[in-house]
This record gives C-alpha cells, structure tokens and sequence, in this order.
C-alpha cells in the first residue's frame, strides 16, 4: 500500500506539471489568436477542432477509459497484449477507414450543401489529424497506466510548444494566420508525437514476458461490455461539452457566436481539464494497480486520495461561493453569468471524478450510466420551461449535483467508501484570503 501511495503522489505531481503548462500555452496562445483574427474566423477555426474532438471521442467507443480494470491481465505478456490490440484496437481504425471513405464519398457529392465549406486538401489533413490523435490518446493511456508519466508529460509539453511555434513563426514569418497554417502545424506535430509516444509503447511492450501464462483468459467480452457503458456514459456528457455546442452555435446563431462560445469553452476547460486530469488519470492509474486487492484496502486507497484532491476543489468551491455575486452580475454583460454557470457544471463534475474510476475499475460502469439517465429525466422534463441560457444551465448544473449525491449514497452501500471532505486550516485560511481580496477588488 505504501508504495501505491508514493505511485499516486508522484503521477499527481506529473500530470500536474503536464497539465498546468500545457493549458496555460494552450490558453494564451487561444487568447492571442482570438485578439489577432476576426470573431467568425476563431468561430470557424473552434468549430472544426470541436468537430475533430468530437468525432475522436465518438470513434475512440470507449477504449481509453476502459483500460485501467483490464490493465494488469492484457499486460501480463506479449501475447495477451498482442491479443488485446487485434481485438480491441483494431476495431476501432477498421470502423474509422469505413466511415472515412463515407464521409469523402458524402463530400464529393455534397460538398455544396454544407454549412462549413472545405475543400478536399482540408478534408485530408483533418481526417490525418483524427487518425493520428486518436492513435496518440490510446498510446498515451497505456504508457500512463504503465507508470511511464515522464514520457508523456515531456512528450506533450514539447509537441505543444512545437504547435504555437509553428503557428506564431509562420505568422511573423509572413504566412497568413487561418486555417491551413493553424491545421497543417497541428497535423505536423501530431504526428510527430503519434510515432514518439508509439515508440515508447514498443519499447515497453518489448520488455513484456514472453510466455503465455497458462491461466490468461480471453477478456474480450468483458471489455466489450465495459466499454459498451463507458461509451454511453460518455455520449450522455456531451450533452454539456463545448466540442457539441461550438458547432451547434455555429450552425444555428453564426460563426461569431460560435467563437464567442469556443473562449468560453476554453476558459473553462483550461481550469478543469487540468483538475480532471491530475487527479483522475493518476486515480485510474493506481485503481488499476489495486484491482486484485482487498476491499479494507481499496477503501483506504480511497480514502487517501480523495483526502488529496478534495481540498484544493473545495478551496475553489469556496472562492465561486464567495464571490457569486461578482460573477452573476449581469449588469455589465451576460457573458459572465454564463461562463461562471459553465464552469460550475465542469468543476462539479470534478468531485466525482475518483468515484467514477472506482466504478469503472470496478467493472460497475453500467451504474454510472444508469445514474446519468436518473439525473438527466429531469432535466428533460424542466428543458421546455427554461426561457433563457442561464436558466438552461442551472438546470445542468442540479443535474450534476444530483448525479453526485446518487454516485455517492450508493458507493457507500455497496463498498462503504466515503470521500474526505476534511480542510486543513491553512487550505482554509488561504481560500479565505483569496476569495476575499477578489471579493473587495471587484466592483
């Protein structure tokens, strides 16, 4: 146990380098290219990276957030991995090179009659950047769950300096700023980072034992139906993602609108992507590790983490109560309100981030799909009398809140875990004197 301990510390700390310095760039570089083009252009340009992400999540069908309860048996040796990818990787680029030809068949013929115009070049280069990233995300999970977080966190920093490098050293160059400079600079670095992170995979996969352990049982229905609920679990969240949003804004209210919406989807997720993936991809790693455990030491492993990621979101749960006053005002605009509801929604969802890898690893994703089809009903049925985007989101937001006390009430039925909700004063009197020197700045 002690040593799953300093395992969860030390990939809190990598993911934490990782994903604070990748979104800050990410975020800055955002920013500038929002100041530096036209609204309808960052509109456009949001939109299909929002489409791209979109159709990686779709297409991934579950894979990477299925990997963790399976972990230890696929990578017991060469042969159970080597089963594990023909029966579970591949099927996901077969389904991806079918529905490819589709959508260049459908381009061809339809090209016309799209609300986005692209021309075929385009088409190639994103249809490269959605191969080559999801290819990218699984290797990146598996080198993760391999403990191989020094990789990826110098394999992302540096592929993300190389794109803003790109981007901005073309544009002083004398290249325009749009989309060919901003997707060509993307397609090249993803690539680049695809075969690097691609080569430590082989190299770990390498190191495996050779010999078929005469106990490995096919595991492929078992992660068929793991990633069966994973992956409606996952299309139940894009009801809230701004990678469904931005081209809805796009298509019904302009690409101005949609641009508006893409920096308030960044914003958001810059702060709470970092929140979900220090502590959740660090949680599912050390899941993993303690599946064949037993439950007095699964609940302290619980325990123990939730006692670490707990108090910095109540800090910033702290900070948003104080100040909500500030951040509803809508006496100046309604950009704020909506942004602060947005965030809200995404940071609430951070609280049961160590939950949902507990049941995942579990191989109890099923009842995270049934909690989200509990906690959506009534959001369905209150949808039609909300008249304005705020009250829509306030009506996410309860849905979420409602989903955690589910998650939580029956957790503890089933396991008897119970998160730490316990604040060290100094995290108490450091949220204090933050919130409160926001609170008196502001007007």
């Amino acid at each position: 146990m002690h040593s799953l301990y300093k395992r969860f510390i030390s990939s809190v700390a990598w993911n934490a380098v990782e994903s604070i310095v990748y979104h800050a760039m990410l975020l800055a570089h955002q920013i500038a290219l929002f100041k530096t083009i036209t609204p309808a252009n960052y509109g456009l340009i949001g939109s299909i990276f929002a489409i791209i992400y979109l159709v990686i999540t779709l297409m991934n069908l579950g894979l990477d957030t299925s990997l963790s309860p399976f972990f230890t048996r696929f990578s017991a040796n060469k042969y159970a991995f080597y089963q594990f990818a023909i029966t579970q990787i591949l099927i996901n680029y077969t389904l991806y090179a079918c529905i490819l030809c589709g959508v260049f068949i459908a381009h061809y013929f339809f090209a016309a009659s799209l609300f986005i115009k692209i021309d075929t070049l385009s088409l190639t280069i994103i249809a490269a950047i959605i191969a080559t990233e999801s290819i990218k995300q699984t290797a990146k999970a598996l080198l993760q769950l391999a403990f191989k977080f020094k990789q990826t966190v110098f394999g992302e920093i540096g592929t993300i300096t190389m794109f803003v490098c790109l981007v901005w050293g073309g544009f002083m160059y004398g290249f325009e700023l749009n989309s060919p400079l901003i997707f060509s600079s993307m397609l090249i670095v993803s690539v680049i980072e695809t075969m690097l992170f691609c080569f430590f995979l082989h190299r770990w996969y390498r190191a495996l034992p050779t010999h078929k352990m005469p106990t490995q049982r096919n595991i492929g229905w078992q992660i068929g139906k793991t990633r069966l609920f994973n992956y409606c679990n996952q299309i139940s969240k894009l009801i809230i993602s701004g990678n469904l949003l931005v081209p809805l804004f796009a298509a019904s209210f302009g690409l101005e609108s949609a641009g508006i919406l893409k920096l308030a989807s960044n914003i958001t997720h810059s702060i709470t992507v970092v929140l979900e993936k220090i502590f959740g991809t660090s949680s599912s790693v050390i899941l993993a590790q303690a599946k064949n455990m037993n439950l007095g030491a699964k609940q302290k492993l619980f325990l123990f983490m939730t006692n670490r990621a707990n108090p910095i979101l109540l800090c910033c749960l702290v900070f948003c109560l104080i100040n909500y006053r500030s951040l509803l005002d809508t006496s100046a605009t309604s950009f704020i309100p909506i942004l602060y509801l947005y965030f809200l929604i995404h940071f609430c969802d951070t609280f049961f981030i160590i939950y949902e890898k507990f049941y995942i690893t579990e191989e109890r994703a099923g009842y995270l799909l049934f909690f989200n089809i509990i906690s959506l009903a009534p959001f369905a049925l209150i949808f039609n009398y909300a008249h304005s985007p705020v009250q829509t989101l306030v009506c996410i937001l309860l849905t979420r809140i409602l989903f955690y006390l589910l998650i939580s009430i029956d957790s503890f039925i089933i396991w008897k875990i119970r998160p730490s909700l316990y604040l060290r004063p100094r995290y108490i009197l450091g949220s204090l004197a933050i919130s409160l020197i926001f609170f008196f700045i502001t007007p």
